[in-house]
């Protein structure tokens, strides 16, 4: 039987206002057991947070072949993703996904869009609020799609993220900044 390991970013306590969506890796990691399991491998969990020592201690213990990477933060830090791919590469261990460079590009959703226009692929205006000015929504045509710099897939938007009126924008990016 192979050992494969399985490196996931540690979600949030139990009972902490984010913990649904934090935890939902978890259930990546028990599908993927899973299949290991009934290809006939055996799968060895390793969480992967800041206590980068606690967890190479983790990875040399475990022997395996493979890592299947599902980091998408460390220790909630959507900006750390592409680190626990960086790690493995550094250490010579074969992993899936993506390499820490594309990982950290595609995490940042504004040096992303930058990478495209510069290819000549066309795509909305977009603005970064810094939390400093005063916001008119200078440059930008309605509705808008408010979300947030550093988050992967769709984290951070919802209908709520949708303004038609650059009013009700203005009197919500504060609180929206905040958050």
């Amino acid at each position: 039987m192979t050992r494969l390991a399985i490196v996931y970013n540690q979600p949030l306590a139990a009972g902490h206002a984010r913990y649904d969506s934090s935890a939902d890796v978890l259930v990546q990691v028990e599908a993927v057991a899973a299949s290991l399991v009934n290809l006939g491998h055996t799968p060895v969990r390793i969480p992967f947070t800041l206590d980068l020592a606690a967890f190479l201690k983790a990875v040399q213990r475990a022997q395996t072949e493979l890592v299947f990477n599902l980091c998408e933060s460390v220790d909630e830090d959507p900006q750390l993703g592409g680190h626990p791919a960086a790690v493995l590469e550094l250490r010579g261990l074969p992993y899936t996904g993506s390499r820490p460079l594309a990982l950290m590009l595609s995490t940042d959703k504004l040096l992303s869009k930058r990478v495209l226009m510069a290819s000549g692929i066309d795509t909305p205006n977009c603005l970064v609020y810094d939390g400093t000015a005063p916001f008119a929504g200078q440059g930008l045509t309605f509705p808008v799609l408010v979300k947030p710099r550093f988050e992967d897939a769709s984290i951070g938007i919802d209908q709520e993220s949708v303004f038609v009126d650059p009013g009700r924008l203005s009197a919500s990016i504060q609180d929206i900044y905040r958050q």
